[in-house]
């Protein structure tokens, strides 16, 4: 049953677009006047850039090599450039629609319908990927500060950096990821927590270059921190646990640390569990048998569904990522339909919920809505 549904979603998808790709075919033709055989090219192009990616994803698990890369890079770069071409060739169409059938302006009309239109939305469509770049590229840091009515045992005060979505492989490579480093250094972290999708699902790619080794000079008072997210699994989750673990990083699998005598650290395993191992996660509820109640209890959960769960069993913060706010402009509008909280602060009860928009990125190496951002949270613990 969960392989259909998989499978409906999928194919939906898939369906999608390729019509949205059949659209740009279409509007190619209509602004540039092109012939039945340039047509039949741009098509044969068109496709041969939407199945690269799958082409190079299944190359990457024999051969890891730069032809692999630039196949699943290129056809990345073409799935955000694509959702934007045809957003401004929607907006194109819809003036003429207006401009002909309701002001009946048929000059106006005619003027749209020229190569000069086309070149102009390609090369607003090029800006808006540039910014997109340059907005993973340059991650921002987002400060807040917290207080739990809670005795903090030896600690007032807690120093959390928290990386969501990291996404470790070809768009998160060495270089972005020290400098990724850099910033989480400056930051002198008491704890440095990740919230899930550390890796991506390119783990070939990954241990053969080790693109992770940057996180190995990370530096806190308490270590490092991380669970499962859905690319792990989607990866292979054994291998991608045991790389992380190298790296340095504690594994909360369905489990959790008292740190120093102050504060619980809990991780939940991803959800996604269920569908690619047919197990459960343990319940929170469950876990919770293991902490005391009078301690700060702060929680890893990768997808932030069901976050009334968190609230009634006393979780004091809960950090999630998984929702990337989007990525895409205006595809932040539809997770904002699917998620009570898909990015942002929320406070529920006595719990506080952060759902980042991550550091990372998945697929195109853009991000249009809003900036990568790195979390830093000081923590004051308020109890007598």
């Amino acid at each position: 049953m969960k392989n259909l549904k998989f499978g409906i979603i999928l194919a939906t998808i898939l369906i999608v677009y390729f019509l949205l790709n059949y659209y740009l075919i279409f509007s190619f033709k209509q602004y540039f006047k092109l012939s039945s055989s340039a047509v039949n090219c741009v098509g044969l192009a068109i496709l041969l850039l939407i199945l690269s990616y799958f082409f190079g994803r299944m190359l990457e698990k024999k051969l890891t090599n730069n032809f692999s890369a630039a196949l699943i890079l290129f056809s990345s770069i073409w799935m955000g450039a694509s959702v934007y071409l045809a957003i401004l060739f929607a907006i194109v169409d819809l003036i003429k629609f207006f401009t002909s059938s309701i002001f009946v302006n048929p000059q106006l009309t005619a003027s749209l319908s020229v190569p000069s239109t086309a070149i102009v939305v390609l090369i607003l469509t090029a800006i808006i990927l540039i910014v997109g770049y340059l907005n993973v590229n340059h991650p921002k840091v987002r400060k807040i500060k917290l207080r739990i009515n809670k005795n903090g045992g030896k600690l007032k005060k807690l120093n959390i950096v928290a990386a969501s979505d990291l996404h470790i492989g070809l768009t998160m490579n060495k270089r972005l990821l020290r400098k990724i480093v850099k910033i989480i250094n400056q930051l002198n972290p008491d704890i440095v927590l990740f919230p899930g999708d550390v890796v991506d699902e390119d783990l070939p790619r990954i241990i053969k270059y080790d693109l992770g080794k940057p996180l190995e000079q990370i530096k806190s008072k308490y270590g490092l921190f991380a669970v499962t997210g859905n690319h792990e699994y989607i990866g292979g989750v054994e291998q991608a646990k045991k790389y992380l673990i190298d790296k340095g990083i504690n594994l909360l699998d369905d489990t959790l640390f008292f740190i120093d005598d102050s504060f619980f650290l809990i991780g939940r395993e991803d959800i996604s569990i269920s569908f690619f191992k047919g197990e459960e996660r343990m319940p929170l509820k469950e876990l919770l048998n293991f902490t005391e109640a009078n301690f700060p209890l702060i929680l890893l959960d990768h997808q932030p569904f069901r976050l009334e769960e968190a609230n009634n069993n006393g979780i004091d913060l809960q950090l999630s990522g998984h929702t990337h706010n989007g990525q895409l402009w205006p595809f932040n509008f539809i997770t904002k339909f699917v998620y009570e909280k898909s990015y942002g602060y929320l406070l529920k009860g006595n719990t506080h919920y952060y759902i980042s928009s991550g550091v990372g990125v998945w697929g195109p190496p853009v991000k249009t809505a809003g900036r990568a951002e790195i979390l830093q949270i000081n923590l004051e613990f308020a109890g007598v």
